[in-house]
């Protein structure tokens, strides 16, 4: 009877972390930033494409060049989403109320409405 029980436990948190990361695949998530750090003003747009369950997409501007555009592995912790790539160091956001936040703070994401 235990043993029914602990494969019951392992199958709800195996779909409970899945759909969590589900919850993000197919959507689109930009950030318009302005703000200033000491005496440089920072400006542009950011944007992060789920492509699926665990492949992320980021296109995140460079004033007066060109966009930088990388392609990260995703993970949903609770509220936490980390976004890894092995050239970059881990972007890392926290959903409340809605909302993607930095973990600086400095830039807040808002979920793209689909044209579907």
């Amino acid at each position: 009877m235990s043993k029914k029980i602990s494969m019951l436990i392992v199958l709800v948190l195996s779909v409970g972390i899945f759909s969590c990361s589900n919850q993000f695949a197919g959507s689109v998530w930009v950030s318009k930033y302005d703000y200033k750090e000491y005496q440089e003003t920072f400006k542009g747009t950011d944007k992060i494409e789920f492509i699926d369950s665990s492949t992320a997409r980021g296109t995140f501007s460079n004033p007066g060049l060109p966009p930088s555009v990388y392609t990260f592995d995703y993970t949903v912790e609770d509220q936490v989403i980390t976004l890894k790539n092995r050239d970059l160091a881990p972007r890392v956001f926290t959903l409340k109320e809605g909302k993607l936040y930095s973990e600086d703070g400095k830039k807040i994401y808002t979920k793209q409405q689909s044209n579907q």
